[in-house]
């Protein structure tokens, strides 16, 4: 006996039209856009959206990978497709996607026949489906909106560091604005090529109108021995100075160079609120920051230079809260050393929102502290990552000495460092965050919120 079809739809208005909602949902962006943090899949194999494409995915669950491949069918461009699964974890899938022209913009639909395979709890299936395709549809909303507050002509932009967290994300928002992201790259190919030091494709650097410089050797994802700490430095100063040389000389069609900083710039502080105007801290991080934003000074005059002086970057897909995850997911959250150190944090989403910001506002040129305007210390952070799962917080402090034991000299100007830092530039020019306190942050990246469709469901 055939079991009937389970049946969800979830639907939504946009302020934007049929066009603009199709047009995004084409990029080849749109995919790693739509599918949320705490899910772990990976686009193996995508042609496009046409009659007759397919897609191949890996989902991992736990300790287990499914490959799905879906078939695109009745593709009617600007208004609907289907997607079918061939291959995959359910028993049947069959997955619409419409988008009705309605009085203001467009009325979306995701609409989905599906059976779970036997083994499959269904009831905890449904309950997934549900929160998953609300947080779709919320950040679909928020992306057409910032693109179309941003108002900008399709930009050319070069992106260095564009595979590691911050960068595919950048990249995979700013594709979805219609921008062309053109990846700056050791490896050369379709991307600018670029020796990880001092030489870059000056022309293909030139034919950009942006330049957003994100790489650098991780902070804290190794021992700081004498050899990473050179590292650590070069691989930011050295390429910056590179880039400003090649602009001060021709900057070509470069209108703005976007540089990553850290709050590192700020040093142990204790209490004392930063700003922008604030002077910079002592120690090696503050050392690095200081010589990585001196290192553009030569291409001031020919371009607008912006430095975001970044704090903790909340994701689930990495960075510390991945890293801060598992032990959390005991009940073993806790402090590092004292605790009440002000940690500067901000969610990767507003990251890439405040990218887009500054290459929207020409007055913007400098340091800009992109943190989010709720301060909250080390210790108030990983009680709300263990409120968000539903965990107690049960782990004592971990003392500074055996921290240091462990992890050497990186502790104290990574962990155990103090900067109630104030984004006083992106408030004074009129920067919206979209996850501006810890708790949404978390719910967002963890998709521990109740799926609740207000404002969002409609049918």
């Amino acid at each position: 006996m055939t079991m009937p079809l389970r049946q969800f739809q979830l639907a939504s208005q946009l302020p934007h039209s049929p066009a603009v909602v199709w047009d995004w949902h084409v990029r080849s962006s749109a995919f790693a856009r739509l599918t949320a943090p705490w899910q772990r899949v990976e686009v193996m194999r995508h042609a496009g959206i046409a009659d007759g494409a397919r897609a191949e995915l890996c989902i991992h669950e736990g300790p287990l990978s499914f490959r799905w491949i879906a078939r695109h069918e009745q593709v009617h461009a600007g208004s609907s497709f289907t997607d079918v699964q061939e291959t995959g974890p359910f028993a049947a899938w069959t997955h619409q996607h419409r988008f009705e022209p309605v009085d203001g913009g467009t009325r979306m639909v995701d609409a989905i026949a599906w059976q779970p395979a036997w083994w499959m709890p269904a009831g905890q299936v449904a309950r997934d489906l549900e929160r998953a395709f609300v947080w779709r549809h919320r950040r679909l909303r928020e992306d057409l909106d910032r693109h179309a507050a941003a108002g900008l002509a399709p930009l050319r932009i070069a992106v260095s560091g564009a595979g590691g967290l911050v960068g595919t994300a950048l990249c995979a928002f700013l594709t979805g604005g219609g921008h062309t992201i053109v990846p700056i790259t050791r490896r050369g190919g379709d991307g600018i090529a670029w020796d990880g030091r001092g030489s870059f494709d000056a022309a293909a650097l030139r034919a950009c109108d942006a330049v957003i410089h994100l790489a650098g050797a991780g902070v804290a994802d190794a021992r700081w021995s004498p050899a990473r700490m050179r590292e650590i430095r070069d691989s930011r100063v050295v390429g910056t100075a590179a880039l400003a040389r090649l602009l001060a000389e021709d900057p070509g069609r470069v209108r703005t160079l976007v540089i990553a900083s850290g709050a590192g710039f700020y040093g142990e502080r204790g209490e004392a609120e930063l700003d922008e105007r604030s002077v910079g801290g002592e120690g090696f991080l503050a050392e690095v920051c200081r010589d990585w934003e001196a290192a553009a000074d030569p291409c001031r005059d020919r371009v607008r230079v912006v430095h975001l002086r970044t704090g903790v970057v909340l994701s689930a897909r990495g960075g510390a809260l991945a890293k801060l995850l598992p032990s959390a997911r005991l009940g073993l959250a806790g402090a590092l050393g004292s605790g009440r150190q002000w940690w500067p944090w901000l969610a990767l989403d507003d990251l890439v929102h405040i990218v887009l910001h500054v290459l929207a506002t020409p007055g913007l040129a400098g340091p800009i502290n992109a943190v989010a305007p709720q301060q909250v210390r080390q210790i108030e952070l990983a009680r709300a990552v263990a409120a968000a799962l539903g965990r107690p917080a049960l782990a004592p402090a971990a003392p500074a000495a055996v921290l240091r034991l462990v992890l050497g000299r990186m502790v104290d100007e990574a962990l155990l460092v103090s900067a109630r830092i104030v984004p006083t530039m992106l408030q004074a020019n009129g920067f919206r965050w979209a996850q501006a306190d810890l708790a949404t942050a978390l719910a967002s990246e963890l998709g521990t919120a109740r799926a609740s469709t207000t404002g969002i469901r409609d049918a």
